[in-house]
């Protein structure tokens, strides 16, 4: 991973996310578009491009706890902008489960890297990401033969 910071910044128009997708992969981040109303499309034309499937997490979180030390792309509240997400990269650091047994767990997340250098770091034990994703190389993934 090679931490690369966004370039754009706005009001829901920044390039966060595709700066967090650059960092991971190491693509330029000039070879993703900001198209902020719709910006999965063309992201994932240039994933597709180098070999990479985007992957969103965010209803698996029971099996993230096998994820330690990968890379994820987390959605936090911006600290710029009300009510605008920002990305960020995040690995799992541990899985704990409630003392009782019960299906309660507490996810213990770092942050590896923020694309915006003018941000305080996230003290992710209070502000908890509200989305996850990773990043899978497509030639790692199974494939059915005919």
């Amino acid at each position: 991973m090679k931490p690369i910071f966004q370039t754009e910044f706005g009001d829901g128009n920044g390039n966060c996310w595709a700066a967090c997708i650059a960092s991971i992969t190491e693509i330029p981040l000039e070879e993703f578009p900001n198209e902020p109303e719709n910006p999965f499309p063309p992201i994932e034309k240039v994933l597709e491009k180098h070999g990479w499937v985007y992957f969103h997490a965010n209803y698996t979180w029971y099996w993230l706890r096998k994820l330690k030390g990968i890379p994820l792309v987390a959605t936090v509240p911006s600290q710029a902008h009300e009510n605008v997400d920002h990305a960020i990269v995040v690995v799992l650091e541990a899985w704990e489960r409630s003392l009782g047994g019960g299906t309660e767990h507490a996810m213990v997340l770092k942050t590896v890297h923020d694309p915006n250098p003018d941000n305080k770091p996230y003290d992710l034990a209070k502000v908890k990401p509200e989305e996850y994703g990773m990043l899978i190389r497509r030639d790692s993934l199974p494939r059915v033969r005919p």
